[in-house]
């Protein structure tokens, strides 16, 4: 099928026809394919010593990628069908009740409980359906998961099956990753970039098979860490955290303080103790006492609490917000992003992460900038969360 001009197709469809099959297929525009971390090569396999040498990096594409191509293409014509798997399509074992619990066998062939969600995704295409099954530790990840793997089977994203996933040394240059404060290699701005052009590159050379890439949209300004490629996910199908910092830019890190067990008073929250008199005399409301007691109900560590704080406050990266300086706006804000951080779905490691892929955009010059993305973002992310969660099923 020749192309008349870039990201031009012969839609709408309302048929899967030879020239929509072939539209279907054709390779996610470079702004849009995004790329992580996915294994690690160490000096030694274990012990707090090992030190990263390379990673492999994966392309993957996003699943509102999926419904952006779907309503490009098929406008009202495509519909996704979710349930979860029946128990009788997973591996289980039977318990002295009767009852069947979930089970997976690990590598040594030990049979474990499995708590992870299996949905299975009927993806209607006009007068085809493709069918696959996903997986995830939440609704939205498991969902995400096998609207992809149906859409692969009609097409969509098959050429980041067909590109090579390069293992890149650890280093400054353009093509290398740089390594976080836990050791962990992570993708820059810069290094995404690269991979960018050297994705383009290869779209033109050997990914031309697949035709010409087709655009849907511009990316978001942040990389959405909860979206997985399906066949990129870890054993039990839930999404990778190591070396997700897609767009990080390094910065120097100053020293946090800790943050105090959930407080029962306001000498608890500033850390007041009669006994020490150099001990801080400053109260806190109750404000802050929540947002610290909902940070420890999410599991929220001091570090991440304080670079949030800073991010939130409009701060310079390389400060430390301390408690006193806390006012109860501040704290509302803090204490409603924890929240919707845990609500999509993110560790204490992929808040942190994300917060200083914030901190540290290139994109983003100013504080308040960088506040005001990271708010969209996680906004747009809890908002979908909702939809997902409340109607699974729903395009």
């Amino acid at each position: 099928m020749t192309q008349t001009s870039h990201g031009a197709h012969h839609g709408p469809y309302t048929h899967l026809t030879a020239d929509a099959a072939a539209d279907l297929r054709r390779p996610i525009a470079a702004a849009e394919v995004r790329f992580k971390v996915q294994a690690v090569r160490w000096t030694k396999r274990d012990g707090a010593d090992k030190v990263a040498t390379a990673a492999q990096v994966v392309a993957y594409m996003d699943a509102r990628t999926v419904i952006a191509r779907l309503n490009l293409l098929f406008p009202g014509a495509w519909r996704a069908q979710t349930e979860a798997l029946p128990l009788e399509m997973r591996l289980t074992r039977r318990n002295a009740d009767g009852t069947l619990t979930p089970i997976r066998l690990t590598e040594q062939g030990e049979a474990k409980a499995d708590d992870t969600l299996y949905y299975r995704c009927r993806l209607q295409i006009a007068e085809a359906t493709f069918e696959d099954v996903g997986a995830g530790d939440d609704p939205k990840a498991a969902y995400s998961d096998a609207i992809k793997r149906a859409a692969v089977r009609a097409g969509i994203g098959e050429s980041l099956y067909a590109m090579d996933s390069p293992w890149l040394r650890i280093g400054n240059a353009d093509g290398q990753l740089r390594v976080s404060r836990a050791g962990k290699p992570y993708l820059d701005e810069r290094t995404s970039r690269w991979l960018q052009r050297m994705y383009e590159a290869w779209s033109t050379r050997a990914g031309s098979i697949f035709g010409e890439p087709l655009p849907h949209a511009p990316a978001p300004a942040l990389a959405d860490h909860t979206a997985e490629d399906p066949r990129h996910a870890n054993g039990n199908g839930a999404p990778h955290t190591d070396g997700e910092h897609d767009g990080v830019a390094a910065i120097s890190l100053p020293e946090l303080p800790e943050m105090p067990a959930a407080p029962d008073s306001a000498a608890e929250a500033t850390g007041h103790n009669e006994a020490d008199d150099t001990a801080p005399e400053t109260d806190v409301g109750d404000a802050v006492r929540e947002v610290i007691a909902t940070a420890h109900a999410a599991g929220v560590s001091a570090g991440t609490l304080n670079r949030l704080a800073v991010l939130l406050a409009a701060r310079r990266p390389d400060t430390v917000v301390k408690l006193a300086d806390v006012d109860d706006a501040l704290a509302g804000e803090l204490a409603r992003r924890i929240r919707q951080a845990r609500a999509v779905g993110w560790s204490d490691e992929t808040l942190a992460d994300m917060i200083e892929q914030a901190l540290g955009s290139e994109r983003h010059r100013t504080a308040a900038q960088r506040r005001k993305a990271f708010r969209e973002h996680l906004d747009r992310l809890a908002a979908d969360a909702l939809v997902e969660h409340a109607s699974p099923a729903a395009a």
